[in-house]
């Protein structure tokens, strides 16, 4: 992942809107200059990107997701610095969330491999 999934997945949920940069700005209170430069990826996301999520009335799956790839576009996480997130972003289709053992073995493969 990366900085630019962020930044086009939050342009578009906001075009999904039809809501122009002016009045997600005004909506939220960022600063227009501020958030284009967020958007285009020349600064890292707002702290709090719940409060966009709140204004494009984001589902709970997409507000998760805007949320993850907001950290993730702040900083470079190396492997041991993403571990702690994996527990709270995993979940399998059936909705089974995955098990200690199972999230060990995942680990386990994470680190095994070059990616």
């Amino acid at each position: 992942m990366n900085e630019q999934e962020f930044t086009d997945f939050l342009r578009l949920k906001r075009r999904e809107k039809r809501m122009t940069l002016r009045r997600m700005c005004e909506l939220t209170g960022i600063n227009p200059v501020d958030y284009s430069r967020m958007e285009r990826g020349m600064t890292p996301p707002v702290k709090d990107v719940g409060v966009i999520a709140d204004v494009l009335e984001l589902s709970d799956e997409d507000s998760r997701k805007l949320c993850f790839l907001a950290e993730v576009a702040r900083v470079n996480w190396s492997p041991a610095e993403r571990k702690p997130l994996f527990p709270a972003f995993i979940e399998f289709e059936d909705g089974h969330v995955p098990t200690k053992e199972e999230l060990k073995s995942l680990f386990e493969w994470f680190d095994s491999n070059d990616f």
